[in-house]
């Protein structure tokens, strides 16, 4: 069965509309943003995998540039060691009860805290994430320069020469 519901103003308001028009044999929730369009079927199953028994998972691939900690000023205040450094992507693969139980708590706080995916309101809701192999191919699409690179991608997949 398929059901269409309006997302919302924000992608935490779309993600909560989708999930409460779910059916209630739902037990994991996928979500996947379509800003990465090159996501294949092999990744969205390891996630479902990886959460059937975590509870709550994510892809996400090593960092590989060095990251800087820069302050208003411009100035850098640290730079993290990037061995425990990892890019987040989609999908996030969740127990359906932990998303909704994080939502409540969203709710019941009364704050307007800002989370840039769900996998933060989990974790600032108590729960643990985890990880699994995203893929260095699962891009996300920001820039003009990324539809080039997804060109690419694509065409390596399909064998065809540049």
């Amino acid at each position: 069965t398929i059901r269409l519901c309006l997302g919302g103003e924000t992608r935490r308001e779309s993600v909560a509309r989708g999930v409460s028009a779910l059916s209630r044999e739902v037990d994991l929730v996928l979500i996947h943003d379509a800003a990465r369009p090159l996501a294949t079927a092999d990744l969205m199953c390891e996630g479902l995998r990886f959460a059937s028994s975590s509870g709550a998972a994510i892809a996400a691939i090593p960092v590989r540039d060095t990251i800087k900690e820069v302050a208003p000023d411009g100035v850098i205040e640290r730079t993290p060691d990037r061995v425990r450094l990892y890019a987040a992507q989609t999908p996030q693969v969740f127990r359906r009860d932990w998303l909704e139980e994080s939502y409540r708590k969203l709710h019941v706080a009364g704050a307007e805290l800002a989370f840039s995916d769900e996998a933060g309101l989990l974790e600032w809701a108590g729960y643990r994430v985890s990880i699994f192999p995203g893929s260095p191919e699962n891009i996300k699409l920001t820039y003009p320069i990324d539809l080039l690179v997804a060109d690419a991608i694509l065409r390596s997949r399909r064998g065809i020469d540049q």
